[in-house]
Formats: structure tokens, C-alpha cells, sequence
């Protein structure tokens, strides 16, 4: 647990001393943020053809216990769900956003999902790319019985993904 907490919190460390993320990059990419998501979902005729793309401010990382619950725990109050969390172990997937605030990072703790949708994204894709590359992360029959519903999903993912600012609109 010693060794992971220590990987957890130097690699994030490392990570924020090598970004190239000034002062001045966050607070354009904040006032920017503001716009990202009515800029995505207001057309709806043009809706999958839109571009996506990760920002240079956000990391994602893989450890052994839930670290970030924890910090989120410790940071975020008032919230019910962190008024209880426990330290545990598995294989838990972070997502890191630099911020500009005392905090210095916001920290997510982020399922399966999210992270193929934000891998997918190193590099610019359309709605539409995602929606079909997702595809293969479920069952075949279900995707195809359910599709509405497998839409939905990928696309309240995307919006949460934008609103804490680890991708944006292209």
C-alpha cells in the first residue's frame, strides 16, 4: 500500500513538472471550458460529425488502491458518497486535471468506459468514430437490441468528460 500511495503521488508529481501547461494556458482552457459543452450539444443536426480531442492538461494513470476517492474524500464536502469511503484495493483508473486553484489538480476516479473514450481521443475523432469504436467493448447483441440506450451512455460519458475538462471539443 506504502509503495503504491508513493507511485500514486510521484507520478503525478512528475507528470505536473513536465507539463508545458502555464498559468495563462489554464485560465484561456477555463474560460474556454465554459463553452465547450453548449458548443457540442447545441447543433444537433451536425451533432456526430463534431470533433473531439483529449486536452494537454489531463493525465489518466492506473494504480492499486482508491486513491482518489480518498483525496476526494479529503477535499470535497458535503458530497455523500466520499462521507464514507474506505481505502480498498483493485485496479482503479484516475483521471488528473491541472487546475489553477489552491488544489492544484481535480482528481477523478473513472470507470472502463471513460478511459477508452479518452484514449480514443489522443488524437481527434468524430462522435460518430467513437460511438462505433466503443462498440467492441460490449456485446455485439446487446449493442445491437439496445442501441438508444448504448448511445446514451457513451454520449453521458463524453459529457462527463468535458465538464471535468479532460477533453474538449476540436
Amino acid at each position: 500500500m506504502k509503495n503504491d500511495f508513493e507511485y500514486f503521488s510521484n507520478y503525478i508529481l512528475n507528470r505536473l513538472n513536465k507539463s508545458n501547461c502555464s498559468v495563462k494556458d489554464l485560465y484561456i482552457r477555463d474560460l474556454n471550458a465554459q463553452k465547450w459543452y453548449c458548443t457540442l450539444f447545441s447543433d444537433y443536426d451536425n451533432f456526430y460529425c463534431k470533433q473531439l480531442i483529449t486536452t494537454n492538461s489531463s493525465f489518466i494513470f492506473k494504480n492499486k488502491f482508491n486513491w482518489a476517492e480518498i483525496y476526494n474524500a479529503q477535499v470535497r464536502f458535503g458530497i455523500s458518497y466520499y462521507e464514507n469511503i474506505k481505502l480498498k484495493s483493485g485496479k482503479f483508473l484516475n483521471l488528473v486535471v491541472q487546475e489553477i486553484d489552491n488544489n492544484i489538480i481535480s482528481l477523478y476516479d473513472i470507470d472502463e468506459i471513460e478511459y477508452r473514450i479518452y484514449k480514443l481521443l489522443k488524437t481527434k475523432k468524430s462522435i460518430n468514430y467513437i460511438l462505433y469504436k466503443c462498440m467492441k467493448y460490449f456485446n455485439e447483441q446487446v449493442v445491437n437490441e439496445y442501441y438508444k440506450l448504448y448511445e446514451e451512455l457513451i454520449i453521458t460519458n463524453i459529457k462527463q468528460l468535458i465538464i471535468k475538462k479532460a477533453i474538449r471539443p476540436f
